[in-house]
């Protein structure tokens, strides 16, 4: 049996991030999203799309977007903001894949979102917020923009 690999992802202090190389995109994903440490959250966010690419839509729907969900509310300003930056990727994502149900997931579950971190009391994540719903809303059908944008 070969020996482990691991590598290390960032230092911060005596705290080394260190993740096994043998883990699965959605392993990864479980690992980082859940983590105590912002840091390994971020990595989570910065990962996301590669990460629903890689395991596919049901997936993605199923464990990615339960995640994305949690870290909507994280307690780190950065981990949220990056967050929102990932949204319209992450939707074209869900309609390429499946254009029906993901159009609705977008619909149902990402559009709320970034509509709840429009009152945000950071202003680097409501301004992320704008921009995400301006994306978002660029996915949406010509003649559901308005009524699904302003809900």
């Amino acid at each position: 049996q070969a020996p482990q690999r691991k590598m290390v992802v960032a230092k911060s202090g005596p705290d080394n991030v260190e993740v096994d190389e043998t883990l699965n995109a959605l392993e990864r994903a479980r690992h980082f999203g859940n983590s105590k440490l912002s840091l390994q959250r971020l990595v989570y966010v910065n990962e996301l799309v590669d990460c629903a690419h890689e395991i596919g839509y049901e997936a993605t729907v199923n464990h990615l977007l339960p995640l994305v969900k949690k870290l909507a509310s994280d307690a780190e300003v950065l981990v949220r903001q990056s967050l929102l930056g990932h949204f319209g990727d992450v939707a074209g994502f869900l309609i390429q894949a499946d254009p029906d149900r993901g159009y609705q997931t977008v619909v149902d579950d990402l559009l709320p979102l970034v509509s709840g971190l429009l009152t945000e009391r950071q202003g680097e994540v409501r301004q992320g917020a704008a921009e995400a719903l301006t994306t978002l809303a660029s996915h949406l059908r010509p003649g559901e923009r308005g009524d699904q944008v302003l809900k």
